[in-house]
């Protein structure tokens, strides 16, 4: 196929391109295709469906092209099935229609075998991990960033707001609004977890908000959880064994520390309050409950397990547990403070009940203190052998 300058050309195309079709296009095709050929797509797609043929000269000219580069760039972007061509001979001169496919998205491209082999060659194996974990992952982690955003006002220059005002950012995705109570630096994850270790069809947004609350009831590091997962993936892509990551957790031994005790890793707490003695698997799996299914932060967990154990003598009984962990749940316990003040309520309330608890002393008891205790008389010897005979005679109808 020779492209003149004088051959007439329009786009069809049915499709729309999101978000993530252009994460695709720019991050993946763009390495395979060229930049050219990323180029001329989006300006095929800003012409789709045009009724009014256009020359190709015109094309050239608003992309600054040649026609010999054009046509080279065009046979790639035919290759990887994002664009057909369909040609007619009219008097001397040809006229085509292009017809626009959609790109694949992040996950059918990286599972395409092909497609990779390829990608990798150009890349080469950093930048493609770093390609496929950027793709990867549900969302920007904020870890350890703040915001520096100068806070400017609708009004005159001179009176501009210059101050900045410095915002610590939560190092949590958003999931959904439990997202708050998790603690883990997803982006270090993501940045040495390759889809080898855990591919990529398994980094639903449930699998990584699961992750993120276990690790951070269990204090895993991103290195730790990156070794737990990689035991519970198949890597034919078939599952992800998520019953036996929570298992693997609960072995696990806690790594993160704080300086404030309350915001420990509940494990970690709970052992601490065990003069260091490594806490049963049983408890564990009561405060992932609290993690997981409460969708309590650290702190509040930690002062609901100090307040149990103090009113409990120092057990954890699952039901007493879900007992009050299902009143805070309701008084609406989201924050330590507010969990602090409800500890707090709640021992008022059994010192309370504890005062209007009255037990009846015995008679005999209160006569023994009053000194008003009947005065007995010593048995007599008869009585004291007839009373020996009837206890060897009930011995002996015993055995």
């Amino acid at each position: 196929m020779q492209l003149s300058g004088k051959d007439q050309y329009r786009v069809t195309t049915n499709i729309g391109l999101s978000d993530a079709s252009l994460s695709s296009l720019a991050l993946l095709y763009q390495p395979l295709t060229g930049g050219d050929g990323i180029l001329i797509y989006l300006t095929l797609f800003a012409e789709r469906n045009g009724q009014h043929p256009s020359s190709l000269e015109k094309l050239f000219t608003l992309i600054n092209i040649s026609p010999d580069v054009f046509e080279r760039s065009l046979v790639k972007l035919e290759e990887y099935m994002l664009v057909r061509t369909f040609a007619r001979e009219e008097k001397g001169a040809a006229s085509y229609i292009f017809v626009l496919n959609a790109p694949m998205n992040s996950s059918d491209f990286i599972s395409n075998g092909l497609y990779m082999s390829r990608y990798l060659k150009e890349m080469g194996q950093e930048m493609t991990n770093a390609a496929v974990s950027y793709l990867s992952a549900s969302s920007i982690s904020m870890q350890g960033y703040k915001d520096v955003t100068h806070v400017v006002k609708n009004v005159r220059e001179d009176t501009l707001e210059r101050k900045v005002s410095f915002v610590k950012v939560r190092p949590s995705f958003t999931f959904d609004e439990e997202s708050e109570s998790i603690n883990f630096d997803y982006e270090k994850f993501v940045s040495i977890t390759t889809p080898t270790v855990f591919p990529t069809q398994f980094r639903t947004r449930e699998n990584m908000a699961l992750i993120g609350k276990l690790a951070t009831v269990y204090g895993l590091t991103p290195e730790r959880m990156r070794i737990l997962v990689s035991k519970c993936s198949d890597l034919n892509g078939t599952s992800f064994d998520t019953e036996k990551l929570k298992v693997l957790c609960a072995k696990s031994r806690p790594e993160v520390t704080s300086s404030d005790p309350y915001d420990l890793p509940p494990v970690s707490f709970l052992q601490g309050k065990q003069n260091g003695v490594p806490v049963t698997f049983a408890d564990k799996k009561i405060l992932e409950n609290l993690a997981t299914e409460m969708h309590f932060a650290n702190p509040v967990i930690n002062v609901m397990v100090e307040y149990i154990l103090s009113v409990s003598d120092n057990r954890l009984v699952r039901s007493f547990v879900e007992s009050v962990a299902g009143e805070w749940a309701r008084d609406g316990v989201k924050t330590k403070e507010d969990a602090l003040a409800e500890a707090k309520k709640s021992r008022q309330k059994v010192r309370s009940n504890q005062a209007h608890i009255r037990i009846a002393v015995p008679d005999f008891i209160r006569q023994a203190e009053e000194g008003t205790l009947p005065k007995s008389e010593k048995a007599s010897e008869k009585e004291l052998q007839e009373a020996m005979d009837l206890q060897r005679k009930l011995r002996k109808q015993n055995g």
